[in-house]
């Protein structure tokens, strides 16, 4: 809030002050997944597999499908459609993990749904890219 009255008159920030900024922002994602590894618990997964599952289903197949399949029809081919495809494919974002837990939610199920989705993506792109290839859509 305090940037926006100052933004349109050109002031930068000291350069030791933006360095100092950008140090602190490239801890964050880090930190955040030290902190989503830290909270997995392999009982929780056992006790919320539905949840676990439903969620990282819907994150790395469901969703990227109907997405894809919708982008296609539209005439989307090629690099753009790949690219589209791996955007929504994506594992869920560690900051999830942080917001769940600040809010009092379920921290433990959003560790695992985090975990999952990492090692997922991996596998569900490369069968949705074999398959758009092999369907000639890329």
């Amino acid at each position: 809030m305090l940037g926006l009255p100052i933004t349109p008159l050109g002031i930068e920030l000291p350069q030791v002050a933006a360095q100092s900024a950008q140090y602190f922002a490239n801890l964050t994602l880090p930190l955040a997944l030290l902190c989503t590894g830290a909270s997995l618990d392999f009982a929780a997964l056992k006790g919320e597999l539905r949840n676990t599952a439903a969620a990282s289903l819907g994150r790395l197949v469901v969703v990227p499908t109907v997405i894809t399949i919708a982008a296609a029809l539209l005439g989307y081919r090629g690099m753009d459609l790949g690219v589209l495809m791996l955007l929504i494919s994506s594992p869920a974002a560690a900051a999830s993990y942080i917001m769940v837990r600040a809010m009092g939610g379920n921290a433990a199920l959003a560790a695992n749904i985090i975990a999952i989705t990492t090692f997922g993506s991996v596998v569900v792109t490369s069968i949705a890219i074999t398959l758009m290839r092999g369907l000639g859509l890329m």
